[in-house]
């Protein structure tokens, strides 16, 4: 795109339209504040008035854009300040990658990471408590063997059968 040193469009490219679902008109009538994430805006306008000033001829950077149905596209941005043969400012040439894909793909993988990491928490917690069912079986396995074998407090009633079935299978 081709853009005037106040933000307005003055060239947009069919890429660019179709990137941010806006018609040629619609994006030539507005200007580059407009479909800027109000989040991202500032950073952009520092890099705009660093060039003005002359600080740098071209700045890059990733930013977010406002697609015409108001979800997120992210982009990275390429803009360099071109100026006439006395080194006036006329006006700026901005490239927008997207990198909607990117993000999401990213955001999917942080989130597989964070399941496993979950699984594996999972998955050691169940085998501790595995460790701790055999330890308390076991111990009531040698209680029982202690009572007399007309206690009421021998077999089912107290319990050890139930460890000894469930230390064979787990915790589920």
């Amino acid at each position: 795109a081709i853009v005037s040193l106040g933000g307005k469009f003055l060239k947009v490219n069919q890429a660019l339209c179709e990137m941010m679902g806006y018609a040629e008109k619609e994006l030539l009538a507005s200007n580059v504040e407009s479909i800027s994430h109000v989040e991202d805006l500032k950073v952009d306008l520092e890099h705009v008035q660093r060039a003005l000033a002359g600080e740098i001829s071209h700045f890059d950077l990733e930013k977010r854009y406002r697609h015409c149905d108001g979800r997120t596209v992210w982009g990275w941005l390429s803009v360099s300040l071109v100026r006439d043969a006395v080194g006036n400012p006329l006006y700026f040439v901005s490239q927008v990658q997207d990198l909607t894909d990117r993000k999401r793909l990213e955001e999917q993988l942080r989130h597989s990471q964070k399941m496993e990491a979950i699984g594996r928490l999972a998955g050691g917690i169940a085998h501790d408590f595995n460790n701790i069912i055999s330890a308390i079986s076991t111990y009531g396995g040698l209680l029982e063997e202690r009572l007399p074998s007309d206690d009421f407090n021998r077999g089912d009633n107290f319990g050890c059968g139930y460890f000894e079935v469930n230390q064979k299978r787990g915790v589920r």
